[in-house]
């Protein structure tokens, strides 16, 4: 199984934890076909940036002109994503109550363990109006929340991967690639 396989294994794992969620949650979650307030432009590791790029058209689809709106994703069209299916991991997940871990640095300079580190709940403000991140961790039962540590941990594997792959040695495996280069 090649790197891109793994991938789309991930994303495809994402999206049935993200539909239960956006199902189990469906009365606290305003995201909506015409909400575009998290649809900023962004950059994604080198194996998203490839899956992209196999979109048939990719270039058409966004829009190279964003003077009214520098930060808004190329990809927005009508207050829709152009590329919904073929979206990145973070736009798929965005909205839903992520857990961050904060990583915790010890007088040395040195990363403390994991075990010791703290987490933050967060999510988009337009939804879960009635829950406080700093107050209401507690609500949600482990699985109700999108672990970024772990999904994040997966997608660097997945992207040095790729990039110690022959299709990917032209990227470097540390760099972040603006969805407008796509265009």
């Amino acid at each position: 199984m090649n790197v891109r396989e793994h991938y789309l294994i991930l994303r495809n794992a994402i999206d049935e934890r993200c539909d239960r969620l956006f199902q189990r949650f469906s009365a606290s979650v305003n995201c909506r076909r015409g909400c575009s307030r998290c649809c900023t432009h962004l950059a994604v590791l080198p194996v998203e940036f490839d899956q992209l790029r196999r979109i048939p058209g990719i270039s058409a689809l966004g829009e190279r002109n964003q003077r009214d709106n520098p930060n808004r994703c190329p990809f927005l069209k009508d207050n829709a994503c152009a590329i919904y299916a073929e979206r990145p991991l973070i736009c798929r997940v965005f909205g839903l109550p992520q857990l961050w871990r904060i990583e915790e640095w010890g007088g040395d300079g040195r990363l403390l363990p994991q075990t010791s580190w703290e987490s933050a709940l967060d999510w988009c403000e337009l939804n879960f109006t009635s829950y406080d991140p700093e107050d209401d961790r507690d609500s949600f039962k482990d699985d109700e929340l999108i672990d970024m540590y772990a999904l994040n941990q997966e997608l660097l594997r997945l992207n040095t991967l790729f990039c110690s792959a022959p299709e990917g040695k032209l990227f470097d495996p540390h760099h972040r690639i603006p969805l407008g280069e796509l265009l």
